[in-house]
């Protein structure tokens, strides 16, 4: 919508768009205002998101993060078709998850104070699980602004560029830890393999969003380390192994290209939006002198951008 500026097609889509949040909301069965998955314990061996061969399910922190992120932008949409009690009922459902969520894991929540970092799930007996220091469930937490707690991300965020940067990582890998055995199916066996600790640059734009507000020097590290990485293979990989650090699969992921759209949304600073274009630059020094092109809408708008001093022109 903020591409197309279409107010007519974001209304064709607004009963849709209702109805699937209101069917993921109806999944909070004890009202805690976290929602669950169909799965609820490992014992299923099934999976509820992208990580489609580890069991997390019931209450799972990665798709809660992404239905905060959701719910945010929506009641966004719904203010702007004139419709405000929807957009504060979903900013309510919003705020509740956000509290909920930010809870320790003993009091129902997924902050875990004694390892410092957010688990991965809670199963319905209420078993936590995915305590293994999980980067995109961390990494979302924060990049969708679930947890504005800076000391809880001054933590996380120095853990993983610590731990990273130890093993020589040129990218995040899935997961710092193993997985217990139970908790993921035979082919991510034995640590690190696959979805068990190998790395997959799908997930760089939260990386890089979650680092560009904190240390934006370290988002830019893991932006050149991919155009890098591009130089010498292309990027024509599914995954890299986290012991050689060299491509696996044959079935290219395109996500591999967020870390670099995460550089013009959250360096760069460009915010196309559905009436205007934006620019909130987060620049340093090694940038000083950037310019390039950006067509929104059939506007071709001009940028120069350095610290503190910045331009966008038209004709």
């Amino acid at each position: 919508f903020d591409l197309c500026g279409d107010i007519g097609w974001l209304k064709s889509h607004k009963v849709s768009c209702e109805k699937a949040l209101d069917w993921l909301i109806a999944r909070d069965s004890n009202g805690n205002g976290i929602f669950e998955m169909i799965n609820n314990n490992i014992s299923e061996q099934k999976a509820s998101d992208w990580l489609d061969i580890v069991w997390a399910g019931f209450e799972n922190g990665f798709v809660n993060a992404q239905m905060y992120e959701a719910l945010q932008l929506w009641a966004g949409c719904e203010l702007i078709l004139g419709d405000k009690e929807k957009s504060a009922y979903y900013k309510s459902v919003a705020a509740k998850l956000k509290d909920s969520f930010n809870k320790t894991v003993d009091e129902g929540g997924f902050w875990y104070p004694e390892k410092k970092q957010y688990i991965y799930w809670r199963d319905k007996d209420g078993s936590i699980h995915g305590d293994n220091l999980v980067t995109p469930v961390n990494f979302a937490v924060i990049a969708f602004g679930l947890c504005d707690d800076q000391e809880r991300i001054s933590i996380i965020l120095d853990e993983i560029e610590k731990r990273t940067s130890n093993e020589n990582l040129f990218h995040w890998p899935l997961c710092f830890e193993s997985y217990k055995r139970e908790e993921v199916h035979i082919n991510n066996w034995p640590f690190p393999k696959y979805e068990n600790g190998d790395i997959f640059p799908t997930w760089g734009y939260m990386g890089i969003r979650a680092y560009a507000g904190y240390n934006k020097n370290t988002a830019l590290k893991y932006i050149c380390n991919i155009l890098e990485q591009y130089n010498k293979d292309g990027l024509s990989s599914q995954r890299y192994s986290r012991e050689t650090q060299l491509g696996l699969g044959s079935d290219i992921l395109a996500g591999i290209c967020t870390s670099v759209t995460a550089l013009y949304r959250d360096i760069y600073g460009i915010r196309p939006k559905w009436n205007r274009m934006g620019l909130e630059p987060n620049l340093m020094n090694v940038l000083n002198g950037t310019e390039f092109k950006y067509i929104l809408r059939n506007t071709v708008y001009r940028l120069k951008l350095n610290v503190n001093d910045y331009e966008m022109r038209t004709d």
